[in-house]
């Protein structure tokens, strides 16, 4: 019963990340936006047991009411962007070269949260069906244990 307990609590925690990365990627979808600069933009490969794995880093500048900030978030919820493949990848930062100057969305109510792409993703919607089927799955079977004679 504990490793069920500590599954349904590891659970808990992936469908919390999940949903507030939905609801930030809706929230960003009508955050303002400036123009900021790309400072660096590359695609970071590296091998691991299950293959390639493929991470576009994009690190730009931007100034909201003369304060500066520097930021890096590409999307709200996606942090591996290997299962979307290389083509993808490269695309970010083909489309965000070094020196560029591009759109930055903000938070109005923190301008140091950013994001070079706004709106909901399908990835973290994917992770809230998984994490919460399983947790359903788990605690289902936890309860039965539970109130089975």
């Amino acid at each position: 019963m504990i490793p069920e307990l500590i599954f349904l609590v590891i659970c808990a925690a992936a469908i919390v990340y999940a949903t507030r990365a939905i609801y930030l990627g809706y929230k960003s979808g009508s955050w303002p936006s400036v123009q900021g600069e790309i400072l660096s933009s590359e695609l970071h490969t590296s091998w691991s047991r299950l293959g390639p794995r493929y991470e576009p880093q994009v690190f730009y500048r931007y100034t909201v009411d003369r304060q500066t900030f520097n930021g890096y978030r590409l999307a709200f919820g996606i942090h591996d962007y290997s299962i979307f493949g290389e083509a993808i990848a490269a695309g970010i930062v083909r489309d965000h070269p070094t020196g560029s100057l591009t759109l930055i969305h903000y938070d109005p109510a923190q301008p140091r949260r950013s994001i070079l792409l706004p709106g909901i993703r399908i990835h973290p919607i994917l992770e809230l069906l998984f994490w919460g089927g399983l947790a359903g799955l788990i605690g289902h079977d936890l309860w039965r244990s539970l109130t089975s004679p």
